[in-house]
């Protein structure tokens, strides 16, 4: 009897195992060759260890250094790119005034991208300045 019980929980524990196994995709590494704002902060240009978070709905962002991991959420929604261009991870990042701006991120392999919400710090850039140029940073290999 106890045996009858304890299978239904097995098979729940493996399929909670193998669904957050797959909620975060191998981490991308990018080199970032200017300054950025991510969410309400500025981070230097360098080598960034870059993960997507599905479980969570979020974008985790490492210094490849070590260091704090920042966690941005997503906005809802999501981005598209051409399929040939699927092929590397890449951050997308927008130009206000003087600053790049982290607004994207696609997983290698993928064309759907995630959107990431703006921040405070965004918004408050966004008041006193257009918006420039777009800029790409693919993962290196």
């Amino acid at each position: 009897m106890k045996l009858k019980q304890a299978l239904p929980i097995a098979i729940a524990a493996a399929f909670a195992l193998a669904a957050s196994a797959n909620a975060q995709s191998p981490s991308m590494r990018m080199d970032v060759p200017f300054p950025f704002l991510a969410g309400n902060e500025v981070l230097p240009a360098g080598v960034y260890q870059v993960k997507v978070d599905d479980q969570f709905h979020r974008l985790l962002i490492e210094p490849h250094e070590g260091g704090p991991i920042r966690a941005l959420p997503f906005a809802s929604g999501i981005t598209e790119r051409k399929q040939a261009n699927a092929w590397d991870g890449v951050l997308q990042f927008q130009k206000i005034g003087e600053r790049f701006v982290l607004r994207a991120a696609f997983r290698a392999g993928h064309v759907e991208g995630y959107y990431l919400m703006r921040s405070k710090a965004e918004r408050e850039l966004a008041k006193g300045a257009a918006e420039g140029e777009t800029a790409t940073v693919s993962e290196l290999r």
